[in-house]
């Protein structure tokens, strides 16, 4: 079973549990680099970044209007 999480977290520091076999952090302007083309992986991380740009997006637009 594979799971893609995207997470924001304070500190890098963590432990893994016995139900993980492996977990690495990526910041994101190097995560597409680290995937391997056309995987599930690199679609999920796509989108991801799709939608966080655009709340980012709506976000800042939002709060430039409100100022006005």
């Amino acid at each position: 079973m594979i799971h893609n999480y995207a997470v924001v977290v304070d500190s890098e520091n963590f432990v893994l549990i016995n139900e993980v076999d492996e977990a690495k952090w990526f910041k994101v302007e190097n995560i597409l680099s680290a995937i391997k083309p056309n995987s599930l992986a690199k679609s999920f991380v796509e989108r991801y970044l799709k939608k966080i740009c655009k709340i980012i997006y709506d976000l800042l637009n939002y709060d430039l209007i409100s100022l006005f």
